[in-house]
């Protein structure tokens, strides 16, 4: 009787050994799966963020554009020798151009020798599908790896994507105010001057 308690005795702490064993797989799983999907929060972010830019610099574009040609169309025949359409041209052309550029900033904005993370295009096309396979499998076998390739591509895209992409979009849009202003200031002053106020 007593062999046979304890036979139950240590099938029962073998069951419960497995049961802690799995329990312990499970919840290092879910761990490691939280940490991932946090960082996937991380990378969607900066990417919402730089598709925002995106659409925001092309609004700007095409409001731009839209102006240039309206003024080009229907005030050619003013332009000469007036400062206020000069002005607000050249504000548009060059808040134009700006915001282009917003969109693919240069190269010398975006490459410094920093280093490229898996999920980077230019640096899975630099390799063959054989090592690409390889890095991916290395990175697989140690999870800090592959929380080092979110992080990574994280702060690539927010320093040398995002970054440059607002200085050149904000760049534009100040152009494009400051250069309005400019103009609504030099109409008013030429209304002045051709319309002096009877101040008695």
């Amino acid at each position: 009787m007593n062999e046979d308690t304890i036979e139950l005795d240590q099938k029962d702490l073998a069951i419960d050994k497995k049961i802690e064993s799995e329990v312990e797989r499970v919840e290092n799983e879910i761990d490691t799966l939280s940490k991932v999907t946090f960082m996937d929060s991380l990378l969607d972010k900066q990417t919402e963020i730089r598709n925002m830019l995106d659409v925001r610099s092309n609004i700007v574009i095409g409001f731009n554009s839209a102006l240039i040609v309206l003024l080009v169309t229907y005030f050619r025949d003013n332009i000469d020798g007036n400062p206020v359409f000069w002005v607000l041209l050249s504000a548009l052309i060059l808040s134009l151009f700006l915001a282009i550029v917003a969109l693919k900033p240069p190269h010398t904005t975006t490459k410094k020798g920093q280093k490229e993370s898996l999920f980077y295009h230019h640096h899975i096309n630099a390799m063959d599908l054989d090592e690409y396979r390889k890095e991916i499998h290395k990175a697989l076998d140690d999870e800090r790896q592959i929380y080092d390739a979110y992080i990574t591509e994280v702060y690539n895209i927010t320093c040398y994507s995002n970054i440059p992409r607002k200085r050149f979009l904000y760049s534009s849009l100040r152009v494009l105010i400051y250069g309005m202003m400019l103009a609504i200031l030099i109409y008013v002053f030429m209304l002045i001057a051709d319309s002096p106020v009877n101040l008695f």
